[in-house]
């Protein structure tokens, strides 16, 4: 893949799909079924319609029918560097989707001294981030500037995985080269690759100092700030090459050959279903792999490659089993879902995939488990409240028995 390449932008489809709900995000509608948009309106809370049509609400999803006429919305409004990023729909480009207007906030709030810009791209196949940074390093290093002077931080530094010319002698920016095997561009090992500082374990970058953003979310900062575009479209790899998409591409339509897509990369995608489009996060599109998995030769190589110290085959056998109350033990949830124990398994067992079943399931079994203690505990207090109410009863049957009034008499009266 010539990831040096000029960028090209795919033209918007007929129809761009965008749901509400998402793995990494939630969106309140902020436009009615059939009103008229541009490019660039914001169609939900942090939303915003990558090209002009026509309104559709579907069933959890805004449909926008493109119509062709290529109307823009205006810049948005003038704001601090918060509000303007908050406004423009900014997330975490490099897959977490949190929202950039709050890792700001907080940064600012706890104080930091360096800001780093991760473009340690390491999953094969994947060059996104790599081609972005080629073809638009100056709004790239400006976006730098501008994070480093809101945030009152002496230092800036770009972390690449390859070398990287033209940024030597730029003034405030440091180049640091992160060599290595796949997951090297994790937060954690960048920050502590990058300037020496290790990041607690369930602690944040800022907890050492430092705050990390994906080289996409610079960019898009970058051009929030200086041109006041909110977040339409971003660089995806599609198969072999990288281009701009705009955001609510239907992902079956994107131009790839006959296979089962995957959102994502080779080793971290999951399949697409019909209605997938691209969204914030989508780094990548690529084809499934044609492997079949055989049975588990216990060599341990995918504990060897896992770089949080888990036993992926034994977290595997349990899963397969359902034991869920013993994943806890081998530690689950610590997991980061890199794939590297997929890269190293020698018998291409689906490892991350039975991880992800594994945490979605042992959570819905919790909540079946919630449900049916929340159930008995009703069921209980029901036949509490039944006993009590048939004990007074009877007490009061037996008191009227053992009284001396003259029932009788009293009632012909």
């Amino acid at each position: 893949m010539d990831v040096a390449a000029p960028l090209t932008a795919l033209p918007p489809p007929r129809v761009l799909r965008y749901p509400l709900v998402s793995p990494t995000a939630r969106y309140e509608p902020a436009v009615g079924d059939g009103a008229t948009v541009r490019a660039g309106d914001a169609i939900g809370v942090g939303l915003h319609a990558a090209a002009a049509g026509v309104v559709e609400l579907a069933a959890r999803t805004i449909l926008v029918h493109v119509d062709g006429t290529g109307e823009r919305a205006p810049a948005l409004a003038e704001g601090d560097l918060v509000e303007r990023i908050r406004a423009a729909g900014i997330v975490g480009l490099g897959g977490s989707g949190y929202p950039t207007h709050r890792k700001l906030h907080d940064a600012r709030t706890k104080g930091v001294d360096t800001v780093i810009v991760n473009a340690v791209e390491c999953e094969p196949d994947v060059s996104a981030d790599r081609a972005l940074l080629l073809a638009h390093l100056a709004e790239v290093l400006a976006g730098l500037r501008v994070l480093c002077d809101y945030l009152g931080a002496a230092r800036g530094v770009l972390a690449t995985g390859e070398p990287m010319e033209g940024v030597e002698g730029v003034e405030g920016v440091e180049v640091v080269r992160i060599a290595g095997r796949y997951p090297t561009g994790s937060e954690r090992t960048v920050v502590a690759r990058a300037i020496g500082r290790d990041v607690p374990k369930d602690g944040y970058p800022t907890d050492v100092g430092a705050v990390v953003f994906n080289v996409a979310t610079v960019y898009a900062i970058e051009r929030a700030w200086s041109a006041g575009e909110p977040l339409t479209r971003r660089v995806v790899t599609v198969g072999d090459t990288n281009c701009w998409v705009p955001i609510g591409h239907p992902v079956s339509e994107l131009p790839l050959s006959a296979g089962e897509k995957m959102v994502g990369g080779p080793v971290t995608g999951w399949p697409a279903d019909p209605d997938t489009a691209v969204e914030k996060t989508t780094r990548a599109v690529t084809l499934r792999p044609d492997v079949t998995p055989t049975a588990c030769i216990r060599c341990g190589w995918c504990a060897s490659a896992c770089p949080e110290g888990l036993l992926p085959q034994e977290l595997f056998a349990r899963i397969e089993s359902e034991r869920w109350p013993e994943l806890d033990a081998l530690r689950l949830d610590d997991c980061v879902e890199c794939g590297a124990c997929d890269l190293a398994c020698p018998s291409r067992l689906p490892l991350l995939a039975t991880f992800r079943f594994g945490r979605s399931e042992r959570v819905a079994t919790g909540r079946r488990a919630q449900a049916a203690e929340l159930a008995k505990a009703r069921y209980e207090l029901r036949n509490g409240r039944l006993a009590r109410r048939e004990s007074e009863e009877r007490n009061q049957r037996a008191a009227r028995l053992s009284s001396d009034r003259d029932w009788k008499r009293e009632w012909r009266r």
